[in-house]
C-alpha cells in the first residue's frame, strides 16, 4: 500500500554562483523539513542540477531535467504525479514548508487515517499569513481546534498545493497551462473548477515561504502587479463562456458569474479529526 501523499518539488537552480547557493542552502533546509516532519516520499523536479547538488536519501527521487519555462515545468510535475500511485500529490516550490501552527504537517496524518473523506475536494491549499491573519480567524471559529476546515478558495499560491490523483479514479484529469509562465496558480484553481472540482483553502495549515534572497521574481507587490494584470486578462478571456470578467477598473477578476455556473459543492467542508 503506497503512502498516500507524494511531495513534488519543481526545482531550477540559477547560474549565479551566490544565488544559486543560497537557494540549494535553503532547498536543503526545506527537504531536511519534509523529512523530519512527515513520512511521505520525495520528488524532486530539478532544474540544472549538478551530481553533488542533491541530496541523498532513501525517501528521495529526482527527475533531472533541464531548465525550461514555470508553465511546462508544472505540466511535467502533474504527470509525474498523475502517473503515480499516490492519491493526492504535495505540489512544492524549493522554498515551501509549514509555519508551527494549527496542524501544521499533522494535518496529512490526519487526513490519512480516513482518506476517503476528503474526496469531496479536488484540490486544497494553506493559507498564507503574509495575506490572511491567522489568529483571527481561528478565533472567531472554535470548530478549528478539533475539525479540519476547508472553505472555497481561489488565491491558490504556486508555492504549495495539494492535489488530488484523478486518473487513479478514473476520473477527468487536470493540468497546467505549458504556455504559462505568471498566473500559472491562479489558472490551475480556475481550470479545476471549470472541470468541475472543489478548490479550498485551510487555515489548519499554513504556508511559511523560506527566505533566501534568490527569488526568481521580484518580492515588490507593486512589480508583480503588471504581470497578474495580463495573466488575468488573458484568463478571463479563456473563461469568458463560464462567465469569468476583470472587475472593472481592476487588475482582479470577478468570479461571481463563474462560480454561479461552475461551483455546485458546498462552500464549506468540516472533517472532525481523530480523537
Amino acid at each position: 500500500m503506497p503512502e498516500p501523499f507524494r511531495a513534488y518539488i519543481n526545482s531550477y537552480l540559477p547560474p549565479d554562483p551566490i544565488s544559486r547557493a543560497l537557494r540549494l542552502e535553503k532547498h536543503r533546509e526545506q527537504l531536511e523539513w519534509w523529512l523530519a516532519r512527515t513520512t511521505m516520499p520525495i520528488t524532486v523536479l530539478a532544474g540544472d542540477y549538478r551530481p553533488v547538488e542533491v541530496t541523498l536519501n532513501p525517501r528521495i527521487t529526482y527527475l533531472h531535467q533541464p531548465m525550461q519555462p514555470s508553465g511546462k515545468a508544472w505540466v511535467v510535475r502533474q504527470e509525474a504525479f498523475y502517473a503515480s500511485e499516490h492519491e493526492w500529490g504535495v505540489m512544492l516550490d524549493d522554498d515551501a514548508i509549514l509555519y508551527d501552527a494549527g496542524s501544521s504537517s499533522d494535518i496529512f496524518e490526519e487526513m490519512a487515517g480516513s482518506l476517503w473523506r476528503y474526496r469531496v475536494m479536488g484540490a486544497w491549499y494553506p493559507q498564507w499569513p503574509v495575506k490572511s491573519g491567522f489568529n483571527a480567524q481561528v478565533a472567531k471559529d472554535p470548530r478549528y481546534k478539533d475539525h479540519l476546515i476547508f472553505r472555497r478558495g481561489m488565491d491558490m499560491k504556486g508555492s504549495m498545493w495539494v492535489c488530488r490523483n484523478f486518473r487513479l479514479s478514473g476520473e477527468r484529469e487536470v493540468f497546467p497551462d505549458p504556455t504559462f509562465t505568471w498566473g500559472e496558480d491562479v489558472g490551475m484553481a480556475l481550470a479545476l473548477v471549470a472541470a468541475g472540482y472543489g478548490v479550498f483553502s485551510t487555515f489548519n495549515a499554513l504556508l511559511k515561504e523560506l527566505p533566501h534572497g534568490a527569488s526568481h521574481f521580484s518580492d515588490d507587490p507593486s512589480a508583480r502587479k503588471p504581470y497578474m494584470a495580463a495573466a488575468n486578462i488573458r484568463l478571463a478571456a479563456q473563461y469568458q463562456h463560464l462567465g469569468l470578467r476583470m472587475k472593472p477598473g481592476s487588475h482582479l477578476l470577478d468570479r461571481t458569474e463563474f462560480f454561479r455556473q461552475c461551483w455546485h459543492m458546498s462552500k464549506e467542508v468540516a472533517f472532525p479529526k481523530a480523537p
